[in-house]
């Protein structure tokens, strides 16, 4: 079977439940960006997490495929210039379901929820050394926009979608 025919389910995040997969899906996502994990506060992340799952329930979720996480999403809404926009500061898949279709599934998502926020666009930041996800987000539509240093070099990227 084709594995783009498979249903997936987004459930929102509980950090209490989710912790060590959460934890591991945030190490590896920063190994495929910068080649290392990184060592972080996870106390300090869990209660952002739990912040941002209170104020995005739909937002913060964990991606499954038959019940088993295969992904995650943090997704919210920012002011950037005055302007409310959609952010994605994570957008995460195990590497067996990458490029496969998957990742436009979680687009998909994101841009629903972006849409039911009310926002016209949504931004992400991206490592220069990360690849193939840039080359997922040129795909996918997206455009540079600018680059920033918060510490490590990151490209903005954004994505017009409309209301």
């Amino acid at each position: 079977m084709d594995k783009t025919a498979k249903i997936l389910t987004f459930t929102t995040i509980d950090p209490a439940i989710d912790r060590a997969t959460i934890t591991a899906f945030r190490n590896d996502a920063h190994r495929c960006s910068y080649g290392e994990t990184c060592p972080f506060e996870e106390a300090s992340y869990l209660k952002w997490i739990e912040r941002r799952v209170d104020r995005f329930p739909a937002g913060f979720v964990l991606v499954k495929e038959d019940g088993q996480p295969i992904g995650q999403l943090e997704l919210q809404i920012v002011s950037i210039d005055d302007v409310e926009v959609g952010f994605i500061n994570l957008i995460y898949l195990v590497p067996a379901y990458r490029g496969n279709e998957y990742g436009n599934l979680l687009t998909d998502y994101a841009e629903t929820f972006f849409k039911s926020n009310g926002v016209e666009s949504y931004q992400l930041r991206v490592s220069p050394f990360n690849a193939r996800a840039i080359a997922f987000y040129e795909k996918s539509g997206f455009q540079k926009i600018k680059e920033v240093t918060q510490p490590h070099v990151l490209w903005c990227y954004m994505k017009t979608i409309g209301r």
